[in-house]
Parts: structure tokens; sequence; C-alpha cells
């Protein structure tokens, strides 16, 4: 018997039902919805990254620093450093004449005032180290012509008090808060705040100058005799 017709039929019956087979799959594959298709090569013949979580980028990632708080103005910084140099010294005014054993009247104001600028000194402060972020040095106190004069005279003030006992002393340094206290405000109101730029440092200023010009009231009611 010849076997060789019947091989060829039965090669292609089996080649015919293997088609058939693949197809089917094909067909079962597309018709499967969410069905993530194999990684393959990339154009560059690396693998191609798939979208799960690990390749999610974190909220705020591309933001880093955005937070970061922006540095001050010249105006605004000299303004600050300014309050800090009135603060300075009328602490140290206050602790002169604390020390002088003023009478009560004096004592008691120069406790608020060591109190109140304390207080200032503290809040001021926390604002410049808050701003001071900027990639660019900044100058000090020091540097400042200005502020360099201005703590000169306050300082020269006290050592010529410091030489005063008793009434003498008490009259020359409530002479002398009035006098400061009212250089303050008007350098605030010619300066400082009209200059100043950020709205938080400006409210600072007006606060500020409300508590000074209650302390420069104060002193102008102790020039006069105790009622």
């Amino acid at each position: 018997m010849n076997l060789r017709p019947t091989l060829l039929v039965a090669s292609l019956a089996f080649a015919l039902s293997a088609c058939g087979d693949r197809a089917a799959d094909d067909h079962q594959a597309a018709a499967t919805p969410g069905t993530p298709p194999a990684a393959g090569p990339t154009a560059d013949g690396s693998a191609a990254m798939g979208t799960g979580p690990a390749d999610t980028m974190a909220p705020g990632d591309a933001q880093t620093g955005a937070g970061a708080t922006s540095a001050l103005a010249p105006a605004d910084r000299k303004a600050l450093l300014a309050v800090i140099e009135v603060d300075r010294h009328e602490i140290a005014a206050a602790q002169d004449a604390l020390k002088k054993g003023v009478g009560e009247r004096a004592r008691a104001y120069a406790e608020q005032l060591r109190t109140d600028h304390e207080r200032s000194m503290q809040a001021t402060q926390a604002m410049l180290d808050g701003k001071n972020e900027s990639a660019s040095p900044q100058p000090a106190a020091s540097d400042d012509p200005a502020l360099t004069a201005e703590r000169r005279q306050h300082d020269t003030e006290r050592q010529r008090l410091e030489g005063l006992d008793g009434e003498a002393f008490e009259t020359a340094w409530i002479d002398a808060m009035v006098k400061g206290h009212q250089a303050a405000l008007d350098k605030l109101d010619r300066e400082l705040i009209p200059q100043a730029s950020a709205g938080e440092v400006r409210s600072h200023l007006e606060s500020t100058r409300k508590t000074i010009a209650g302390h420069l009231e104060q002193a102008q009611a102790l020039q006069k005799p105790a009622s």
C-alpha cells in the first residue's frame, strides 16, 4: 500500500487545525478588556516602563522648596533692625533706672519699658530669622551707617545719665525717655512705615508704633508732678 498520499493529507489537516487554534486564541485575547500588553523592548532597546505605584511622583515632589520663606527686601530688613536697636536701648535704659533706685512711678514705668521692649525684640528677631534665607549674604546691623550712628548716640546718652544720681538722674532719665520715644515715632512715621513693602512687616511696625506712642504719653505724664 502506498502511504504517501495518506501522510500528506494528515499533515495538511494538522496544520489547518493549528492555525484555527491560534486564531481562536488571538480573538479571545482581543475580546478580554484590561489585559496589559506584554512588555517589550522600546526603540532604544530598553524595557518598556510600566505605570505602577512605584513610578508615580508623590504629591509635592515637584515643589521642593516652594514653602521656603523668601528673603526680606532691604528696606524691610533695615526697618526691623532699627526696631531692634530701639528695643535694645530702651531695655538697657530701663535696667539703668532700676539700678539707680528711682521713685515708685518711674520704677513702674521702667519695668513696663523693659517688659514691652523685650517682647518687641523677641517678635522682631523672629521675623528676621524667619525671613533671612537669601542665598546672598545680608549685611549685619553694624554695617548700616545710620544704625551704627544711632547705636553710638544711644550709648552716649546712657553714659551721660550714668554720672547722675538721685532726683537729678530721675529727672534727666525721664526727659531722655520723652526725647527718645519721640524720635522713634518720627522715624517710624517718616521713614520706616512708608518704605515697608511686606504687609507683615508694615503691620509689625504699626503695632510697634502704638506701643512707643503709649510709652511717650507715660513719660510725658511723669514729667508733671504727681497729683
